[in-house]
This record gives structure tokens, C-alpha cells and sequence, in this order.
């Protein structure tokens, strides 16, 4: 029915797919997330730092032209609304304002939609007590 030639060709073909399909899952699955249609957008709350660092570790300078870009949180602990299982996810946002040092994250497993700088009030009760219990045992 086929040729020796075009069954070469065909598994060929099949082979080549498959290694390069399973090299992209495998190495940009956080890009993969953000457009799976399947996964719902889930939301949670974190506590973030007061202070954040730019360029790599630096301090904010005041007096300088250099362009500065603040660095991403890293490993932060966001406790999901409807579950409350806590999942370490890392975003950028930088410098909260004043009195804001919370955030309502929306994210896709480990990808990061965006996020809303928040007072402590505006946090449910439950998940309030849930961020004490993991801040402590930080």
C-alpha cells in the first residue's frame, strides 16, 4: 500500500512531533498555563514585603537618572479564596503603597494574571487567620 519511502518519511514525521512538542511542555508549561482554556482563574490573597529591592538587590535611589526596575516577589506564599491551599507562586508588581502591603493575586496555577494592592481589611476573616498562621511560621 505505501511505499518504504513514504512510511520513512511518516514516522519520521511522527517522531520529529512528538520530541518537539513534549521539549515545549516541558519547558514553557507557565506560558502554557496562561492560555489553557480548561483551568479557571483562581484567587488568593499574599503578604508581601514592605520594602522592595531594584536592580538585582539595590535599594531605590532618589538622586540618580539610572533607569531602576524593582525586582519580583519571589516564593510568596498566596492562600487561594475558595480552597485555602496555599501555593508559592512568584510575580511582579513593585513597590506597594503605604498601608497596602497586601495583595489579591488572580493566577492560573503558576502563572500570574495580575494582582491588587489591598488593605488588610479587605481580606475575608478566614484567609486572615490562615496568613497569621503561615506568617508565624516563617
Amino acid at each position: 500500500m505505501f511505499s518504504r519511502r513514504l512510511k520513512f518519511y511518516l514516522i519520521f514525521g511522527i517522531i520529529v512531533n512528538l520530541i518537539i512538542g513534549f521539549s515545549y511542555l516541558t519547558y514553557n508549561i507557565d506560558t502554557l498555563n496562561r492560555f489553557y482554556p480548561f483551568l479557571p482563574v483562581q484567587t488568593g490573597y499574599a503578604i508581601l514585603p514592605q520594602n522592595v529591592t531594584y536592580n538585582n538587590g539595590q535599594t531605590y535611589k532618589v538622586d540618580t537618572n539610572e533607569r531602576q526596575f524593582p525586582d519580583p516577589y519571589v516564593n510568596m506564599k498566596v492562600v487561594n479564596k475558595d480552597s485555602e491551599d496555599v501555593r508559592i507562586l512568584t510575580f511582579s508588581g513593585g513597590q506597594s503603597p503605604e498601608d497596602k502591603n497586601f495583595a489579591e493575586v488572580q493566577y492560573k496555577l503558576n502563572y500570574v494574571y495580575e494582582i491588587h494592592f489591598i488593605y488588610w481589611e479587605q481580606i475575608p476573616d478566614q484567609i486572615q487567620k490562615k496568613l497569621e498562621n503561615i506568617n508565624i511560621e516563617q
